[in-house]
């Protein structure tokens, strides 16, 4: 990987972790908000959102619901939020044939995830296709935008 494409991904990959850290916190809820009708549980807690970043800002209005993972195990942070992802990658190396990682075979499930092959290039399309409320792309340096080279 060139320096360049290193440089030009990190404020990418800034983005993405403060969405990391903005979903974490909202999945972390507190008496007041149980009080106030609320729960940690419920689409609205913690939501609106916004993450101020390189690129500006950026509001999430509302808990994700389809989530999108890229990068070496994004996905376990979803996991670990007691998320499903819709799409995630393939892993392509280790003793498992499934195309997950060991530890997350208990919990993948091919009926509510696609397997995504990121190890070429980034299939755009499908992501689309997934229809993400947002993509959580920490450790995914290969990002190659059009027109970016």
């Amino acid at each position: 990987m060139s320096w360049s494409r290193t440089r030009a991904a990190r404020p990418a990959a800034l983005a993405v972790a403060a969405v990391l850290v903005a979903t974490t916190l909202a999945a972390c809820g507190s008496d007041a908000d149980e009080q106030a009708g609320g729960s940690a549980g419920t689409a609205t807690a913690g939501f609106p959102v916004t993450l101020k970043n390189t690129f500006g800002e950026t509001t999430i209005t509302k808990k994700p619901e389809r989530i999108v993972t890229l990068g070496w195990n994004a996905q376990d942070v979803v996991y670990a939020l007691g998320e499903t992802p819709v799409g995630m990658p393939k892993v392509t190396y280790g003793p498992t044939a499934a195309g997950v990682t060991a530890w997350d075979a208990g919990r993948f499930d091919p009926a509510k995830a696609e397997l995504l092959d990121t190890s070429d290039k980034v299939p755009f399309e499908k992501i689309a296709a997934l229809k993400p409320d947002v993509i959580l792309a920490a450790r995914f340096g290969c990002l190659e935008l059009p027109g970016r080279g």
